[in-house]
């Protein structure tokens, strides 16, 4: 069996996929596909032109077009936004030969809590967390979702669901826990190197500082996450109506348990 030659790396916001990305890049001489617009010459000049006339919200604005229209139109050479919802027979007959797909999932309520402090490329969050659950969060055209908003947890289920799909269909297809990540890296490394046939690239190199451009080291995020500190931010009226939302057949099958009280 050929081993893998190229990765596509899919994970939702706030999972780990720059950290990933990182990790991939250090332990295995392999080219990954692009998974993010911010590379492409067009869409930097695009945002500078309308900063420097002092337009910051007209170049937000014209950055989200321009990066929905690129991922639209070079689909065969992306398989699409690393936070998009995989369509898998899409994904399948577009891709190269001897690829492997890694995908990122957090535990959905510490997710949801990452989300609410940094919501990315939706609505911006205000308010309380039952707030947050509870609002319609943009969706964009890169999301893959067919929808133009829905709940934050919906995005979970969604975009986790395609994963597990994706999974069912494409034998080099791996899940992944940020949580596993984080308690031991190198085994993971060691058991992708198996799943795809392939070789890491001399001892493990791990990614010790963070990539949120922040000061927090991996061991700060390691006792945020496996401690699960996050319980702390959460509130019962918000655990009670992400558990109305959540889809609990995705929860199982990732391998989380349902949070009933504090």
């Amino acid at each position: 069996m050929t081993g893998v030659t190229v990765i596509k790396l899919f994970g939702e916001r706030n999972t780990g996929t720059n950290y990933v990305s990182e990790l991939l890049s250090r332990n295995f001489a392999v080219p990954q596909l692009r998974g993010t617009a911010e590379d492409d010459f067009l869409a930097r000049q695009i945002r500078r032109a309308a900063r420097v006339v002092g337009q910051n919200k007209l170049a937000d604005e014209m950055w989200e077009k321009h990066a929905d229209r690129y991922f639209q139109h070079r689909y065969t050479e992306t398989l699409g936004w690393k936070h998009s919802r995989i369509d898998v027979d899409q994904l399948i007959n577009a891709a190269p030969e001897n690829l492997g797909v890694l995908m990122l999932i957090k535990n959905p309520y510490s997710w949801l809590l990452s989300l609410f402090k940094r919501p990315y490329h939706g609505a911006k969050a205000t308010g309380s967390l039952s707030d947050f659950v509870q609002s319609d969060y943009t969706i964009r055209g890169r999301d893959n979702m067919l929808v133009e908003t829905c709940k934050p947890i919906e995005i979970w289920n969604e975009k986790v669901r395609s994963y597990f799909a994706l999974v069912d269909a494409m034998q080099t297809a791996k899940v992944v826990q940020y949580e596993n990540l984080l308690t031991d890296e190198k085994s993971v490394v060691a058991d992708l190197a198996a799943g795809w046939t392939m070789n890491a690239s001399g001892s493990h190199k791990g990614v010790e500082q963070a990539t949120k451009g922040d000061q927090k080291t991996q061991d700060d995020y390691r006792a945020y996450y496996l401690q699960e500190k996050w319980r702390a931010k959460l509130d019962q009226r918000s655990l009670d109506l992400i558990n109305s939302q959540i889809d609990r057949d995705v929860l199982k099958r990732c391998g989380y348990a349902l949070l009933t009280d504090l």
